[in-house]
């Protein structure tokens, strides 16, 4: 006579195949466990760390060289501006002093009395007087 197979004898019967492959599990870990060489262990746990502290000090540069970057943005910046600025304050100076050289001019000075007056050479003071003869308009006429 046949015995029927019944939940409970079945889960029996897996827990005994179960507990058999765990035992060969533990078994096979611990012929692993006794090969187990701690020197290399220990080099790789040295190496590990070493490369943990030359990623934080890379880290830290990069974070530098981007501080670095960020500052010499700014100061280029700065630069240009002060540089349209120092361009727009040269042109009114220029125009300025060429006023004040066809005042001159206008008033009757010579080239060599303008020249020694406002501190350019006689050739700058002559390009000025010609450039306003040629491009005319009352203003650049001279009395007399």
């Amino acid at each position: 006579m046949e015995m029927p197979l019944t939940i409970p004898v079945l889960l029996a019967g897996a827990q005994v195949v179960l507990d058999i492959v765990l035992i060969l599990i533990v078994l096979i870990l611990l012929r692993r466990v006794s090969n187990f060489d701690i020197e290399k262990f220990s080099e790789i746990v040295s190496a590990l760390k070493e490369s943990e502290e030359l990623c934080r000090r890379l880290n830290s540069t990069v974070e530098e060289q981007s501080r670095i970057a960020a500052n010499i943005q700014d100061i280029v910046s700065a630069s240009k501006s002060d540089t349209r600025n120092s361009t727009r304050m040269r042109q009114a100076d220029e125009t300025g002093l060429q006023a004040r050289v066809l005042d001159m001019w206008r008033n009757g000075m010579g080239i060599e009395e303008i020249s020694d007056a406002t501190g350019l050479g006689k050739g700058e003071v002559e390009l000025i007087t010609a450039l306003a003869k040629e491009s005319g308009g009352e203003y650049m006429k001279r009395p007399g």
